[in-house]
Parts: C-alpha cells; sequence; structure tokens
C-alpha cells in the first residue's frame, strides 16, 4: 500500500511540474501576414520563462477556426528554459529554408498541417494544448487551452512581425521595424522567401527574472541566459550582426 501512494504522489507531482512549465510559456512574436507566400512563411515564437525545459511533442497549436486538426501537429521539440523555439510550417518549408532566410534561432520546431492553423491577415487567435484529447472539440473556444492569445490585425504592414516589447506584460506587442530592438531583414538566399521582411525569430527581450532569486543569480542568469533578446552579434549570421 506504502509503495502504491508513493508512485501516485510521485505520478500526481509529475503532473503538477508539468502543468506549472507550461504556464511558463508565452507567446512572444507572430509573424502572420508575410510578404512571401502564404501560409509558407508564417511563423509564431514560443518564450519559455521558467527553468524546466519544456517537451512539446504531443501538444496542439491552432487558430480559432471553423476547421480542426486531425491530431496533434507538434511531434517533437523542446524549449529550453529561459530560451525561445519558433514554430513554422514544416509543410512547405525545411529548417534549413528558414535559417536560410532568418539565420539561426535557438530551436526550431516544424509543425504539420499549418494549412488548417494558416493565420488570419485581420486578426486571428493562437492556441496551444497540451495534448489532442485536450483539443479535440476545443479548436474554435479555446476553452481548454493552457495558453490563447488573440491580435486584432491593427499593426499590420504586410512585412513585419508583431513582437513583445515587455515579456512581462501579454498586452506589449509592437510592429517590428528594421534596427529597432534588434529586428533584422529576412534573405532570400536561394528560398522562396522574398527577403526583406522584418522580424526576430529567435530572440527576446530584457528577461525578467524572478524577485526570489539572489542578486548574484540574477545577474548570472542575465548575462547567461541563451534566450536573451538581441545579445551581442558574435557567431550570428549577416543578416543578425
Amino acid at each position: 500500500m506504502l509503495r502504491i501512494r508513493f508512485v501516485l504522489f510521485v505520478a500526481l507531482s509529475s503532473v503538477s511540474v508539468v502543468q506549472a512549465a507550461v504556464a511558463d510559456l508565452l507567446i512572444s512574436e507572430i509573424m502572420f501576414n508575410p510578404a512571401s507566400p502564404e501560409d509558407d512563411w508564417e511563423w509564431v515564437e514560443l518564450y519559455n520563462s521558467g527553468d524546466l525545459a519544456i517537451d512539446l511533442a504531443g501538444f496542439v497549436v491552432d487558430d480559432n477556426n471553423g476547421t480542426p486538426t486531425a491530431s496533434a501537429n507538434i511531434l517533437a521539440g523542446t524549449i529550453e528554459p529561459w530560451s525561445t523555439a519558433v514554430l513554422y510550417n514544416a509543410d512547405d518549408l525545411s529548417a534549413a529554408h528558414f535559417t536560410a532566410a532568418w539565420g539561426e534561432v535557438d530551436t526550431l520546431i516544424g509543425i504539420s498541417g499549418w494549412s488548417v492553423l494558416s493565420l488570419n491577415n485581420g486578426g486571428d487567435t493562437i492556441g496551444l494544448w497540451e495534448s489532442f484529447a485536450d483539443y479535440d472539440g476545443d479548436h474554435a473556444t479555446h476553452a481548454h487551452a493552457f495558453l490563447s492569445l488573440a491580435y486584432d490585425g491593427t499593426l499590420d504592414d504586410d512585412n513585419g512581425s508583431i513582437y513583445l516589447t515587455d515579456l512581462s506584460d501579454p498586452d506589449s506587442f509592437s510592429l517590428s521595424v528594421l534596427g529597432v530592438d534588434g529586428a533584422v531583414a529576412s534573405q532570400i538566399n536561394g528560398t522562396t522567401n522574398v527577403g526583406g521582411e522584418v522580424g526576430s525569430p529567435g530572440f527576446v527581450g530584457a528577461v525578467p527574472v524572478p524577485a526570489a532569486l539572489p542578486l548574484f543569480g540574477a545577474a548570472l542568469i542575465a548575462i547567461l541566459s541563451p534566450g536573451r533578446r538581441r545579445a551581442a552579434a558574435k557567431s550570428l549570421p549577416p543578416n543578425r550582426q
């Protein structure tokens, strides 16, 4: 009996840890209306603001359209603590295509069936679910999504992404402007990208650190965090210099 209770305690603790971890995920940047062919070059950047890695295998990302995806569309991918992942259309692009246009990012996660998701230019709601069971029948309401973000499409110039200027404020989205907050221009580099799109996939803003951390620890995280936005340009490709 004691062993059963211990196993149950461990199982429940693991669920609690996973739930706490996904609560640290943010949608930090969205390219919903690229100048390049849609929906090939749409993408969504996620940021993990917690200190636990999050395995997204089996998760679902979708908008609130009338056509549901038939299965979990995130097959693999882990976001490290204080770092980013960029979700991209794996039906039409390879990871090599994406990095040829935008440069290297922390983590690229290909999404299958992106045409079902296909972000609306006039405004949309993006949701994330921990499993297909949570998602099934919920694609329009997002009642069971652990993360749901609406944008109204007013921040749009048919070329740039929108991004969080303050990671602690989910309403602080702004239109990416070349050279501002480290935004860069995409490159053609043999891909179908038209070049000159503006965004910063894989880079996030000044990282807020928990108040409970000692001063030295907080400073160390701020210095070493792999997800710090617009860090020094060392080892960046030409369009990120």
